[in-house]
């Protein structure tokens, strides 16, 4: 699958965590799949692509909070017994690579495309949030 990641709408590298840095973070509050403020992690973004609605993600912090109601997010999630969910270990990933406080903006965009080439899909980035953050 092809997904795109909007960094005008992206939350990264957790903008209100004390020991984050403005050049390795994106958009405003807390990062969450969608944050009250409407902006997404890049797992909250790829999950409306699923098919996911946007009121099923708010202050939501991971896939598998949403999965009750999803079976599309297989792709993040993974069943763990009768009825327990966990992230997979693609969304582990993702997750750590988004909210890195280390990481340069241009540094995750090439990691999740990275990642995510390694399990056969892509990512297309669009918007200009970014750009100045190289």
């Amino acid at each position: 699958m092809n997904f795109i990641l909007d960094t005008d709408k992206w939350i990264c590298g957790k903008p209100n965590h004390p020991f984050a840095k403005k050049a390795n973070s994106l958009g405003e509050g807390r990062t969450l799949l969608l944050n009250k403020k409407g902006y997404q992690c890049c797992l909250g973004q790829f999950s409306c692509q699923l098919g996911v609605e946007e009121k099923d993600l708010i202050d939501k912090g991971a896939p598998f909070e949403v999965f009750d109601s999803y079976s599309k997010l297989l792709l993040f999630t993974k069943v763990k017994g009768n009825y327990h969910f966990n992230n997979s270990s693609l969304a582990q990933k993702a997750m750590a690579i988004n909210d890195d406080v280390d990481t340069r903006i241009k540094t995750k965009i090439k990691r999740l495309q990275k990642l995510f080439e390694s399990h056969e899909h892509t990512i297309e980035i669009v918007g200009t949030a970014h750009l100045n953050k190289v």
